[in-house]
């Protein structure tokens, strides 16, 4: 953090007595690391280093947050937050409600009717910057868990003054539900005409409403039938919070969570954490900030089946179905592969068996998108992406579809685990028919990259072509010269490539996180040099001393090689940190192959480097790797695993008749089995199968 800006919100004078700041990320130590990671770049252990930073400071332990809701200056605050009513009223019907509100920023809510936090009859005064309704007026709206419907939205006579004090008066007598503003009566609807699909509340309590806005309150009185009191206080006691129902407000953040970035939005994200759960399982193994970040997003899912894709650290879990928390079909898709990524990297069964209503009503959701051809179809209100800032994306779009595709196959290694075969062979059928659909219809006849939609030939994408090599999408003999064309048809700066080309007319900057997925397509093809160049040409310029150096990975890069959306960046972006895993998943060469890393690959990559080492964290124990080649005097490398895993170990071979030597020694023996072999012509690597609970050494002459 370099600044804090306070500004006063309307005339005044202010005096600083102290200044200071409440650190709610994670404060990782050297003991924190179970995994790590050392090579003769020091360029590379840098952006190791920075990217685990980078999603560290993204992660916020539970019950983390001050409350929403507190005094301040002997009014009650309501910062953010959700919604919170008088425990005291569920059951009050005709009554009066007033108070007075200030608003500090967006707008003031407030709710009457409402039998629960989640239900009832909701207005917003909205200031000139008011994002919920119109501008300048009163907003009101029917809502429940799966509901919300507008009833109003009244533009007030006279602008809404942030800053000023207003008088609110809402009068519920029988089905007639009217407001005042400073004694004037503004807007009036009545429960017996409601739209259809609004609920109709009969009886409920009053509270205020939070939800992006900032707002203060005083004064509030409740008088029910014949001017008795049924509540009254001035909201200037501490406890007075106590008096109102939400769980959000005695613990603001009720799980341990990873958000999209320590700045702006700090919202759990489905897509970021495609990227921040590998860099989690390869660096502190926090597993329990991945595993309450999924069943957060889980929670949310639209009565359709699209699960929750953006949902604030603050939200209590919810109960099926929710609404108001979908982004896109892509991003829903993508909570399905970060659970299976999840039990793959942890063996959590148990995780996997109580979230799996959920992914089949996402299946069940994704399947009514496909089309004819058998591709799934996005529109304008469920095809948006990663890059927001480009619109959605409709037709049959490649990407999504490749990501679909790795939806169903994980689906299915799920169900097998689950012991549904029957719907894992179902899932990897409808697999094998998508990835048919997508080679015949999105790939580029001329350049045989994939295209960015159906809508939109002749066009070239970077996500659907790495992900298209990277899940198996593409035939496999044909991913080196995929990833060459690509990296020469993409238009290019010096920063690294832009995501589409130039005829797509999107936006011109770097993308961080898919430039990651067209470095793990790269290493997958076997193109380690132009993996390893593209990871110092992307993350090298973001790490590298100078005025914009902030020792973590940023959202965007702008083609002139600045903060890609100025000022208002994101400069410590968890879906940037796709270096870190990157590097240990490829460059030191540690996979899990089956859930919990009960099987499991060392494949080293080593390019141009002279060495590397490192650890990385599994559920059964650590597997340290250490390696190092020098020009013509052959390889070595040395593999400790975990006991109870079984392992292969794949080493690149420079030469025929080159002589392999493996010895295996276990626990307390300094010698153990020994094997010597000889490669044959055209070998360019070699699988050796293993046990867990050894030191392996690799030795390979080259003669």
């Amino acid at each position: 953090e370099r600044y804090e800006r306070i500004t006063l919100a309307s005339p005044g004078r202010v005096t600083l007595s102290s200044v200071g700041i409440h650190f709610t990320a994670v404060r990782a130590t050297a003991k924190s690391f179970k995994g790590w990671f050392d090579s003769s770049s020091p360029a590379l252990n840098r952006i190791w280093y920075d990217g685990a930073y980078t999603t560290q400071l993204d992660e916020l332990p539970a019950r983390a947050l001050p409350s929403p809701w507190h005094i301040t200056s002997g009014d009650l605050e309501t910062d953010g937050g959700n919604f919170g009513i008088l425990r005291q009223g569920v059951s009050w019907t005709d009554y009066t409600v007033s108070f007075d509100t200030q608003i500090v920023d967006n707008g003031a809510g407030w709710m009457v009717r409402a039998p629960s936090p989640s239900s009832g009859y909701l207005f917003y005064l909205g200031d000139a910057t008011d994002t919920a309704g119109t501008p300048d007026s009163l907003q009101e709206i029917a809502f429940g868990p799966n509901q919300y419907v507008t009833l109003g939205d009244v533009r007030l006579p006279g602008a809404v003054v942030a800053g000023r004090w207003y008088q609110v008066t809402t009068v519920v007598s029988g089905g007639e539900i009217t407001t005042s503003i400073d004694g004037r009566p503004v807007a009036a609807f009545n429960t017996g005409t409601l739209p259809t699909g609004a609920p109709d509340y009969r009886s409920g309590s009053v509270g205020f409403a939070a939800p992006g806005t900032d707002a203060l309150f005083r004064d509030l009185m409740v008088a029910g039938p014949g001017s008795t009191t049924l509540f009254a206080d001035r909201l200037s006691r501490p406890a007075v919070v106590a008096d109102f129902d939400d769980p959000d407000l005695g613990a603001p953040d009720p799980l341990p969570v990873i958000m999209d970035g320590a700045k702006r939005d700090r919202v759990v994200w489905s897509g970021d954490l495609g990227v921040e759960g590998p860099n989690v399982y390869d660096t502190t193994d926090a597993v329990a900030f991945m595993r309450g970040s999924l069943a957060l997003l889980a929670s949310y899912q639209d009565a359709s089946g699209e699960s929750g894709s953006d949902v604030p650290p603050a939200m209590a879990v919810g109960t099926f179905p929710e609404i108001g928390y979908t982004y896109s079909a892509s991003y829903s898709m993508d909570e399905v592969d970060n659970i299976a990524t999840y039990y793959l990297y942890t063996g959590d069964l148990a995780f996997v068996r109580a979230e799996w209503p959920m992914i089949d009503r996402e299946l069940a959701y994704n399947a009514s998108l496909v089309d004819s051809r058998g591709l799934l179809v996005t529109n304008a209100l469920d095809g948006l992406d990663w890059d927001y800032y480009d619109g959605p994306k409709t037709g049959e779009v490649s990407a999504y579809n490749d990501i679909y595709y790795a939806t169903l196959l994980d689906a299915a290694t799920m169900a097998d685990a689950l012991g549904s075969s029957d719907e894992a062979n179902s899932d990897r059928l409808a697999a094998s028919r998508l990835r048919a659909a997508i080679n015949r219809y999105l790939v580029d006849p001329t350049t045989g990259l994939y295209v960015v939609s159906n809508l939109e030939p002749g066009t070239v994408a970077q996500d659907a072509t790495s992900l298209a090599v990277l899940f198996g999408v593409a035939p496999s003999d044909q991913d080196a010269t995929i990833m060459t064309t690509l990296a020469r048809t993409l238009p290019t700066t010096a920063y690294g490539p832009l995501p589409f080309s130039a005829t797509a007319g999107y936006r011109r900057a770097i993308s961080p996180f898919v430039t990651s997925e067209e470095v793990q397509a790269l290493f997958d093809a076997g193109e380690t040099a132009a993996a390893t160049s593209l990871l110092g040409r992307v993350w090298g310029h973001m790490d590298a001393p100078g005025p914009n150096d902030t020792g973590t990975d940023w959202e965007l890069v702008a083609a002139d090689g600045s903060p890609g959306f100025g000022a208002y960046t994101s400069l410590a972006h968890g879906w940037a940190s796709g270096a870190t895993p990157d590097l240990s998943t490829f460059v030191l060469g540690v996979q899990p192959v089956t859930a919990g890393y009960a099987t499991w690959t060392v494949h080293p990559h080593p390019g141009s480097l002279s060495w590397a080492e490192g650890d990385v964290p599994t559920p059964r124990g650590t597997i340290d790797v250490r390696w190092a080649q020098s020009r013509g005097a052959g390889f070595a490398l040395q593999v400790s695993s975990p006991a109870r895993t079984r392992g292969t170990i794949v080493v690149p071979v420079a030469s025929t008749g080159a002589t392999v030597t493996v010895t295996s020694a276990g626990p307390g023996r300094s010698r153990g089995s020994r094997r010597v072999l000889t490669t044959a012509a055209g070998t360019s690597q070699l699988s050796i199968a293993v046990s867990g609970g050894t030191t392996d050494e690799v030795d390979i002459t080259h003669h």
